[in-house]
């Protein structure tokens, strides 16, 4: 998010690994753009949002467990609907005990670890959105994202700015940060393009930075186009005038 380099998950899965660690996939900034595979990368733990990359709504997400793990863990809270419950749920039952009819062992599921509820219409509006992406398919989203990616660097470097991030195919995608060389103008530049004056249309990116790394972040996914870039970089330009790096 920072810097938009992509990891090579399999390989961090395999040193974390040999030293008996786990590892922890927060895959916001992959699901959606390029192919996740828990299995061949051997992950242990995995959460994502609905939104960003999948193009759902807030309010959703998943978690994953390796099967193997769920019987290691228990969660801090226990969430009263994820237990086995030999009667069903209760609710209706007149000798309903508030006790009693939870005190069974916790399922041996990912739900275990669900400590609350998700909101019905991001639900609804995620599986739209999961469902029309993958008549797209995401071997064809991730081949385009890519393809975007290595333009969006390719017209950052022509116009002189700096990309922040790796440019190497395999540690990129579509996320792509660069830099004017002066963070002021860089959130000046974020300012002017999220709310340029009346009459041009906004483009929506954002700034980020850790560690003195960082600058103005593009996103580009399958349904932007070559276009949208160039009038980004022409609009950076514009915003640098004579500030331009030469």
């Amino acid at each position: 998010a920072f810097c938009g380099f992509t990891f090579d998950v399999r390989e961090v899965c395999r040193l974390a690994h040999a030293h008996g660690a786990y590892v922890l996939d927060d895959c916001i900034q992959a699901l959606g753009a390029i192919r996740v595979d828990v299995r061949h990368d051997d992950i242990d733990f995995l959460t994502c949002g609905s939104y960003k990359w999948q193009c759902g709504p807030e309010g959703a997400g998943l978690f994953y467990i390796r099967k193997d793990l769920i019987p290691k863990f228990n969660p801090r809270f226990r969430n009263y609907l994820a237990v086995e419950m030999p009667r069903g749920l209760p609710f209706t039952l007149f000798d309903h005990d508030n006790l009693a009819d939870w005190d069974h062992p916790q399922r041996q599921t990912a739900e275990k670890f669900s400590l609350g509820s998700v909101v019905g219409a991001s639900a609804f509006g995620w599986l739209a959105t999961l469902r029309f992406l993958e008549k797209i398919g995401i071997d064809n989203i991730e081949r385009r994202v890519r393809h975007l990616g290595q333009y969006t660097v390719a017209a950052l470097r022509e116009a002189g700015l700096r990309v922040v991030t790796p440019t190497a195919p395999e540690k990129m995608h579509g996320l792509v940060v660069y830099t004017t060389g002066d963070p002021k103008l860089d959130v000046e530049t974020y300012q002017r393009l999220n709310a340029p004056p009346i009459g041009k249309r906004p483009i929506k990116i954002s700034t980020r930075g850790l560690g003195g790394v960082g600058g103005i972040r593009i996103s580009a996914h399958f349904f932007n186009t070559e276009e949208e870039i160039d009038e980004t970089v022409r609009r950076q330009m514009e915003i640098l005038g004579p500030r331009r790096p030469r």
